[in-house]
């Protein structure tokens, strides 16, 4: 799997809210799309708590890994987050928050988030499953890109030109971040 990641902080700051995770191994892939409430250096600790800890359970159930992430970032503004783990034919997909997630090919499927603030609020998480090919193309991004119409890129093109394609036409002043995998 190719897996292309660009994260810019907001306009002006320094550290960037917003944050990622890969793991790639043999019982599948793992990709995580963070954003640390507000921006800014108190932003950026609740992201990169929130990677420490996926990097700890990432091996766990899905709402396990958000629920242990729930408990890690009480001492910060907390986080949305979304994490999406790819194991043969199969998507699974956990968010809590604003994290923008799909799957295109064979169909456009946009995942579901619950609502809520990892740190702060989290009543439900649900793992919900989609299906997956090889060739389709996975995108998450935080809420520092708006307005998106992935059907309008060509993804059979360079995940890193579509990226940077993305983030010229469709980013707003706030951290950004989009990952694109195939």
């Amino acid at each position: 799997m190719k897996i292309e990641i660009i994260t810019i902080p907001k306009e002006g700051e320094t550290e960037n809210g917003d944050a990622y995770f890969v793991r790639v191994a043999d019982d599948g892939t793992t990709l995580a799309v963070i954003d640390g409430i507000g921006h800014g250096a108190e932003a950026h600790l609740a992201s990169q708590t929130a990677v420490e800890c996926l990097e700890e359970c990432c091996g766990q159930d899905l709402v396990d890994a958000i629920k242990e992430c729930h408990a890690a970032l009480q001492s910060t503004r907390g986080a949305v987050i979304g994490i999406a783990r790819i194991v043969d034919e199969c998507i699974r997909f956990s968010g809590v928050g604003n994290i923008t997630a799909l799957k295109v090919g064979g169909g456009e499927s946009h995942f579901t988030s619950m609502n809520g603030i990892v740190g702060r609020n989290l009543k439900v998480v649900k793992t919900f499953f989609y299906p997956y090919s090889v060739g389709d193309v996975i995108v998450m991004h935080s809420d520092g890109i708006e307005k998106l119409d992935i059907t309008r890129y060509d993804l059979s093109h360079d995940l890193r030109d579509i990226g940077d394609a993305i983030l010229s036409k469709h980013r707003v002043d706030d951290d950004s971040t989009i990952l694109l995998a195939r």
